[in-house]
């Protein structure tokens, strides 16, 4: 139905197969009215978590039905079918999502509070959707329109940076208390919280070879027995390149010049032309992860100062300063 338009759509609602759910999508592509309408029907269907009422519908959909022959609720109710049908069977539900995260959202005792991972509504795992989203924004890939939804409703990529950093850091401790003290993690592994712990570990050394990580972040890793570099994944590998960084780590308060020759002196020992002829095991693997440390162990910056710390604090007495008549 068109007000003051000499042309207008003819669309006969006889159903909801899916010939009148194509026949609704087709006029979305046509019609970004039609288009975001359906869009906020998507929104609030996963808000109520139950399919849509025809009082529920935004009134552009309503105004488009004309009823004839008295049929008037039988074709409303055929608008509402198909309307529902092309939601849940959309190629992108990240509408009906976001109407899901609204509704958790709401029920929160503190709205600002971060989505917990294993956080469920309507049967929705909400807590992991949101947790994806966040992964697409750090690589680029979300749309700026969905970032400024998210960020409407209080979620920020610092926020929920710092919020994945701190929670990855305690499931990967967990991870290595389950597994004897092996940290390999595997790739898409997730935590029995439904914590994306391979996707965690994947993106954390990432950062730390592009150098995106603040200097507090990589001494945290550090501190939990978190490498730069991934071990392999071969487990008897695995058992020779822990052995090898139990020794770097041994080393770390060496001075640089010591340090220097203990790295030196695991290079030798592992190298692949070395190993061929003295049948030392895993030098290929070995010699890939001593490469991936070498940054770390040989040249890592100075460690950040406690917070509570004050100049005073590592001032020199004047007696011990160097002359220089």
């Amino acid at each position: 139905r068109t007000k003051s338009k000499e042309a207008g759509y003819i669309l006969v609602v006889g159903g909801s197969n899916d010939a009148s759910t194509a026949a609704w999508r087709a006029l979305a592509e046509h019609d970004e009215r039609v288009e975001k309408a359906l869009r906020e029907s998507a929104v609030v269907r996963g808000h109520l978590g139950r399919d849509l009422l025809w009082e529920d519908l935004p009134p552009v959909l309503r105004e488009l039905v004309v009823h004839s022959g008295g049929r008037e609720k039988a074709s409303q109710g055929w608008v509402v079918k198909v309307v529902n049908k092309a939601i849940v069977t959309a190629a992108d539900s990240w509408d009906l999502m976001y109407g899901h995260l609204l509704a958790y959202r709401k029920q929160m005792e503190d709205p600002n509070e971060p989505v917990p991972i294993n956080a469920k509504i309507h049967g929705v795992e909400i807590g992991k959707w949101v947790a994806q989203q966040f992964l697409e924004w750090r690589w680029g890939s979300l749309e700026n329109s969905k970032r400024e939804r998210l960020s409407q409703r209080g979620l920020t990529l610092e926020d929920e940076g710092a919020r994945f950093f701190s929670e990855g850091l305690a499931e990967f401790q967990q991870f290595v208390k389950d597994n004897k003290g092996d940290p390999h993690v595997p790739a898409g592994h997730f935590s029995t919280s439904g914590f994306a712990l391979g996707a965690w570990a994947a993106r954390q050394r990432a950062d730390w070879r592009k150098k995106r990580l603040s200097v507090e972040q990589m001494y945290m890793l550090d501190g939990v027995g978190f490498s730069p570099v991934a071990h392999p994944e071969d487990s008897g590998a695995r058992e020779v390149s822990m052995l090898v960084e139990a020794a770097l780590r041994d080393a770390q308060q060496y001075s640089l010049r010591r340090r220097q020759k203990v790295f030196r002196a695991l290079v030798m020992k592992f190298h692949p032309t070395l190993t061929r002829k003295y049948r030392v095991p895993f030098g290929d693997e070995v010699t890939q992860f001593l490469e991936g440390y070498r940054e770390w162990f040989l040249n890592p910056p100075a460690p950040p100062l406690p917070e509570d710390a004050r100049l005073d604090d590592f001032e020199l007495p004047v007696g011990d300063l160097p002359s220089f008549d």
